[in-house]
């Protein structure tokens, strides 16, 4: 990821007036387009390789203690990973999706009230937000990454929390790193060829306002939500959803794998699951619509105004 971000950061624009036609660039040029494909496929595969470990560790048990602090900073692990960097990207593709949004984006910041107002583009003289986007992407959430990726490691190897219960009923225990790095080499290997045959799509040029794109297939499950409750729903949507992670530990107790409580959470785990699964077959099956925004800038409504002040 950081090797192709690098290369397509020595191309890309990102800018307002400039970032589609960068993209347009991109694609033009088989090298290049390659490289964009390849960071846009581990994308995809980072996030659902992290997704199905945290259902692991869930049915493996490893929230309760002593592993708790580790399973908080893997739910912020999560969190980044897919409301920062892959929200990020996605804004960056600056297509009518990434234009989409980006308008999220903006009407979120505006029910956030003065911390909004401070990350928005309010305050004169801001930067535009896809700059600030930008520089979020290659910088600020890969730092938070490395950060909570060496605490993570570091909590592993001091606590000696290397296996888990599943892993330990499956034999031994030392020959896991061999099995892992075959299986991350086959893994990500594959993503490379598919990124070969299958390019990253880029979609029409915005609008400059909300079109009726859907979102990637991560947020896919608050789609019902904004559609029923508008777009604020999915801030409260993704806020519980991280909530209920972040609870596992503080909900399974016992010292004990097994048991009747043991039982009980893993069926509620697994409705809660299926569950997401459903808003997501929902979000991807319903008709797009076009979610206007609750409040009104008049710099974006009549900007040939404010050039005649």
């Amino acid at each position: 990821m950081i090797f192709t971000g690098l290369i397509l950061a020595q191309i890309y624009n990102p800018l307002p007036t400039n970032a589609y036609q960068t993209l347009q660039a991109i694609q033009q040029f088989e090298w290049s387009r390659y490289f964009r494909s390849l960071h846009y496929w581990t994308a995809q595969g980072v996030v659902a390789a992290i997704l199905l470990h945290t259902v692991y560790l869930f049915v493996a048990g490893t929230g309760s203690y002593p592993r708790r602090l580790i399973w908080w900073v893997g739910v912020a692990l999560l969190a980044t990973l897919t409301m920062g960097s892959y929200f990020s990207g996605t804004v960056l593709r600056w297509d009518q999706t990434g234009s989409d949004a980006l308008h999220h984006y903006k009407e979120i910041l505006w029910h956030l009230g003065p911390l909004g107002a401070f990350l928005s583009e309010s305050l004169q003289g801001s930067s535009p937000l896809n700059l600030r986007t930008y520089v979020s992407h290659i910088a600020l959430f890969p730092i938070i990454l490395i950060g909570l990726f060496a605490i993570y490691f570091f909590l592993i190897r001091t606590c000696d929390l290397s296996t888990t219960h599943l892993s330990t009923m499956k034999g031994d225990c030392r020959k896991q790193p061999t099995i892992v790095i075959l299986t991350s080499v086959a893994y990500y290997g594959l993503l490379a060829i598919l990124a070969f045959f299958v390019p990253a799509s880029l979609s029409t040029p915005p609008v400059g306002e909300m079109g009726s794109t859907k979102p990637p297939w991560p947020f896919l499950w608050v789609y019902g939500f904004e559609n029923r409750w508008g777009m604020i729903a999915t801030l409260y949507a993704s806020i519980g959803l991280f909530g209920l992670l972040a609870s596992v530990p503080l909900i399974d107790r016992g010292p004990s794998r097994g048991g009747l409580s043991r039982k009980t959470l893993l069926m509620v785990g697994a409705c809660f699951g299926i569950t997401l699964v459903a808003l997501s077959v929902y979000g991807s099956l319903a008709p797009p619509q076009i979610h206007g925004h609750r409040h009104v800038d008049p710099h974006e409504i009549h900007p040939q105004d404010n050039h005649r002040d």
